[in-house]
C-alpha cells in the first residue's frame, strides 16, 4: 500500500524507546536529544534505511508528526506529537454513517480493525472514487481509491495544545504561523532543562511510555524523586 502525506497546516504557537533504556516512570529532568519531522506511519523514526519499518495500517493517509527523543542519565524517551486527532469509527451517529456528500456520491465509513478509527470512501455507482495519490508516473499523478481517516477538530485541537506545552517548556519565544519544519529545527536547538512526568499507558493492547505535563526548568525546581536529584545533578553534561 503506498501513502499519503498529507502535510500539517502552520501553528499559531501560543505560548517508544530510544538508543538506552526507557525512562522510569515518574518526575524526571531530561534534554532534547534528537528531532526529526516525520510522519505517522513510521515506527521507528530514528532509524534510517533497512533499519525504517513502517506499520502496518488500513488506511492510506499519513499525517506528519514531529518525533523528539529527551533524555538524562536514566534512560531515553521518544514521544510523537501529533496536529491531527481522529474519529473513532464507534462514535459516529447514524446519520452520519448514512450521510450523502455535496457531490452526490455515497460517503461510506468502515472501521480500522485494529486502530478502531473511521474510515471513509467515496463511492460512485457502487465503486470507490479514484484520487491523486501525490505521486507520478511517467510524469502523470497517480489516481487510486484512498481511503483516509477522519480528522476530529476537537481531538486535533489537544493535540496542538499538548505540543505547545511542550515548546514553552522548551522556552520557544511565540510566533504565529510556525510550518512543521520550523517547529521541529527550533526544538530541535533547545538546550534548556525540561522537566516532565513519564507515565505508562497500554495503546493496541502494548505498554508504551510517554511523557506528560512539560515544565519550564529553574533553579527553584523541587522533586522528591531520588532519580531525579541524580538526574539535575548530571543535566549539564548533555
Amino acid at each position: 500500500m503506498g501513502k499519503l502525506i498529507i502535510a500539517a497546516a502552520p501553528l499559531d504557537y501560543s505560548g517508544t524507546k530510544g538508543s538506552g533504556p526507557v525512562l522510569p516512570e515518574g518526575k524526571q529532568i531530561v534534554h532534547v536529544a534528537e528531532v526529526r519531522l516525520t510522519d505517522d506511519s513510521v515506527s521507528n523514526p530514528f532509524s534510517d534505511g533497512a533499519n525504517a519499518v513502517e506499520k502496518v495500517r488500513g488506511y492510506d493517509d499519513c499525517r506528519e508528526v514531529i518525533a523528539v527523543r529527551v533524555s538524562n542519565k536514566l534512560g531515553g524517551l521518544t514521544e510523537r506529537f501529533h496536529f491531527d486527532g481522529f474519529v473513532k469509527y464507534a462514535e459516529l451517529s447514524e446519520a452520519q454513517k448514512a450521510e450523502k456528500n455535496s457531490t452526490g456520491k455515497d460517503l461510506r465509513y468502515s472501521e480500522d480493525m485494529e486502530s478502531g478509527y473511521a474510515i471513509e470512501d467515496y463511492l460512485e455507482n457502487g465503486k470507490r472514487v479514484p484520487t491523486e495519490t501525490g505521486e507520478l508516473k511517467d510524469g502523470k499523478p497517480v489516481m487510486r481509491a484512498l481511503k483516509t481517516r477522519v480528522v476530529d477538530e476537537a481531538k486535533s485541537a489537544v493535540a496542538k495544545r499538548i505540543l505547545s506545552d511542550f515548546m514553552v517548556a522548551c522556552r520557544i519565544a511565540k510566533t504565529d504561523g510556525m510550518t512543521t519544519q520550523q517547529i521541529a529545527d527550533a526544538i530541535g536547538t533547545c538546550t534548556q532543562s525540561i522537566g516532565i512526568t513519564v507515565v505508562t499507558e497500554t495503546y493496541l493492547d502494548k505498554t508504551r511510555s510517554k511523557m506528560t505535563s512539560p515544565t519550564i526548568v529553574t533553579t527553584s525546581v523541587a522533586t522528591g524523586a531520588a532519580a531525579v536529584v541524580e538526574a539535575v545533578e548530571e543535566a549539564d553534561e548533555f
